[in-house]
C-alpha cells in the first residue's frame, strides 16, 4: 500500500471523527493488512473522544475494503467497521491481531 493512500485513509478518519466532535485532531493508529486487503488498526493513542464515548480509551477497527479491487485483494476505497474501546492498548492491538487471524486464516 503506498503512502499517498495511507495519508488520505488517516485523513477521511481524522475528518469523520472531527465532524462528528469526536476528537480534535486523530490520534495516530498502526494495523496489520490482511491478504484479503482488509486493515486491522489499533490506536497508539488515546481517543479524546466526546461526551457520549469515554475519554482515555485505545480503539480497534476494521477499515473492510469495498468497490474496485475489493475481491481481487487490492481495494482502492474502505470502510470503518467494528470499532470498539479498550482500556489498555496492548488489548486493542490485541483484538485487532484476533479480528486478522480471524478473517485470514492460514
Amino acid at each position: 500500500m503506498s503512502d499517498e493512500s495511507m495519508q488520505r485513509i488517516s485523513e477521511r478518519l481524522g475528518q469523520y471523527m472531527r465532524e462528528a466532535g469526536l476528537i480534535s485532531t486523530p490520534p495516530r493508529y498502526r494495523y496489520y493488512e490482511g491478504a484479503n486487503g482488509n486493515m486491522y488498526c489499533w490506536t497508539t493513542e488515546t481517543v479524546d473522544q466526546a461526551d457520549d464515548d469515554p475519554k482515555g480509551y485505545y480503539a480497534s477497527f476494521i477499515y473492510r475494503g469495498y468497490g474496485k479491487g475489493s475481491r481481487s485483494g487490492k481495494p482502492e476505497t474502505w470502510k470503518l467497521e467494528a470499532k470498539r474501546n479498550h482500556r489498555k492498548r496492548k488489548d486493542a492491538k490485541a483484538r485487532a491481531h484476533k479480528m486478522l487471524r480471524r478473517d485470514n486464516p492460514a
